[in-house]
């Protein structure tokens, strides 16, 4: 009896590894959205975001990602991109935002934005491919992803308020 114990106990830290090793490598249903871009495909630009700017207003052009596939992929495997473009996060709601850079492989600002398109907080110079959670200091329905350094350059600051241009 104790022998049996003994195996149901390591099957159980098994199944318990396996679990932990393999929760965030299941695979993401394809989707069908024209709007996704995938690597080597060139992105779309649905927008733009003007950006205060320290005086001289900045206005780049945007990727919108709307749906939850669009919010996991982002701007996984790109290689560059382009100092006047980035990319426009839209949730439904107001809510403390999270992101990392896993799978990111160029260096980004987060800017978090409310529903009155007030900056809310920037993470700055994320660091590519890392796992490490990188909140908003406050609720936010939108998020900037551009180029890292972009905020220092513009002199963008939390309490800017932005104006956003969405077909």
């Amino acid at each position: 009896m104790k022998k049996a114990g003994f195996w149901i106990i390591i099957l159980l830290l098994c199944l318990a590894g396996a679990f932990y090793y393999f929760r965030d490598k299941a695979p993401v249903a394809p989707t069908t959205d024209s709007t996704v871009t995938h690597p080597g495909s060139k992105p779309e630009i649905q927008g733009t975001v003007t950006f205060p700017g320290g005086g001289s207003p900045k206005t780049i052009d945007v990727e919108i990602a709307r749906s939850a596939y669009e919010h996991s992929k982002g701007l996984m495997d790109r290689t560059s991109m382009p100092h006047n473009q980035g990319m426009l996060f839209i949730f439904d709601d107001m809510s403390p935002r999270s992101f990392w850079m896993r799978n990111t492989r160029i260096s980004l600002d987060i800017i978090f934005v409310d529903d009155q398109y007030k900056v809310v907080s920037i993470r700055k110079n994320a660091v590519p491919m890392s796992e490490e959670s990188l909140p908003s200091e406050g609720p936010a329905k939108y998020v900037i992803e551009v180029n890292a350094g972009f905020s220092d350059f513009y002199n963008i600051r939390p309490g800017d308020s932005l104006s956003f241009r969405i077909p």
